[in-house]
């Protein structure tokens, strides 16, 4: 249905995230600092950050958890005028970088914390 490249769906954002580890509190372990970006560890000024600073989940996945918030393709509590976003960002405190938190915004939102991880079907 989508040419190209596409947002990830809810479902599949958490199956990257997790990295193939069903523990942790955050995307790759339990602590925050060396896993991702969040308000107490960006420098001034606050903004986002190089891929690689941290260290990578199980699957290799930079940033999972903070530096940029991840709109996802599923529609937000069947409200389908607002997208879920997850992971968190560098404007986040450590529990909005939490692996299970989300929220919704509406599609005509933006700013300098929310972004997309793009994700490509190999078949």
């Amino acid at each position: 249905a989508y040419a190209g490249l596409v947002s990830c769906l809810a479902a599949e954002w958490q199956y990257a995230c997790q990295g193939g580890v069903t523990a942790g509190a955050y995307c790759g372990g339990d602590d925050i600092s060396e896993l991702g970006w969040y308000w107490n560890n960006s420098p001034s000024p606050k903004k986002t950050h190089p891929i690689g600073g941290k260290r990578p989940n199980g699957y290799g996945l930079f940033d999972m958890t903070g530096n940029v918030a991840e709109w996802t393709e599923d529609c937000w509590n069947g409200d389908c005028a607002k997208r879920t976003v997850r992971g968190g960002a560098f404007c986040s405190f450590q529990d909005g970088a939490l692996a299970d938190f989300k929220y919704g915004q509406a599609l005509d939102y933006h700013d300098e914390c929310t972004g997309l991880r793009v994700a490509h079907d190999l078949n």
